[in-house]
């Protein structure tokens, strides 16, 4: 119930940002990135007067930010001094970040989003998490309709463990496999969701 109302909860503080700043999220002067970093603690202001909300609740929607690595913000806190309640909303948080269109950059697929979890979030969200949280993911996708980047148009069919970004795909027109982790097809990618 604590998780469950911390993730809903951990970005009401942008509501206390302008707007335009919030749409901007990328490519911000240092000043836009520290007036953009007070959701946290602005959302934590907000929350605390409420008699129902905890204080781990308090603590996922100040510190969801925290970075294992310490890079993050407000505290620049390290892995084992990070809440676990907000050590599981970066997680999701990230993920939702990589998956939405933010008028900078383009929407990602799920799967690319694993991809760039994979490869850039390793040291900086907590690893146990992370991984419980790709190989659920990627289970979820199972029955999904892609298209590939040649165009062709298949179903996720089977999500491996390892690679959970190169799935196997069943192609609609033939039924012909195509397993996105074999080397020969490494130029291949899901481009969309259907």
């Amino acid at each position: 119930k604590d998780l469950t109302l911390s993730a809903l909860l951990h970005d009401i503080g942008k509501e206390q940002i302008s707007p335009e700043l919030i749409l901007k999220r990328h490519d911000l002067s240092h000043d836009e990135q520290l007036e953009y970093q007070k959701h946290v603690v602005l959302g934590y202001e907000l929350v605390k007067k409420y008699d129902f909300i905890t204080h781990d609740m308090m603590q996922a929607i100040l510190l969801h930010h925290e970075r294992s690595d310490g890079s993050g913000y407000p505290l620049g806190l390290k892995q084992d001094k990070i809440p676990i309640l907000a050590r599981i909303i970066a997680v999701a948080d990230v993920y939702n970040s990589l998956t939405m269109a933010n008028g900078v950059e383009k929407r990602r697929t799920p799967f690319e989003a694993v991809k760039v979890l994979e490869s850039e979030y390793m040291d900086k969200l907590d690893t146990r998490i992370l991984y419980i949280f790709l190989n659920r993911i990627g289970n979820c996708f199972l029955g999904q309709e892609v298209k590939l980047s040649d165009q062709r148009v298949g179903e996720i069919i089977f999500v491996p463990r390892v690679y959970i970004y190169r799935p196997i795909i069943k192609l609609k027109n033939n039924n012909q496999l195509v397993d996105l982790s074999r080397p020969e097809n490494n130029k291949l990618h899901i481009h969309s969701f259907n």
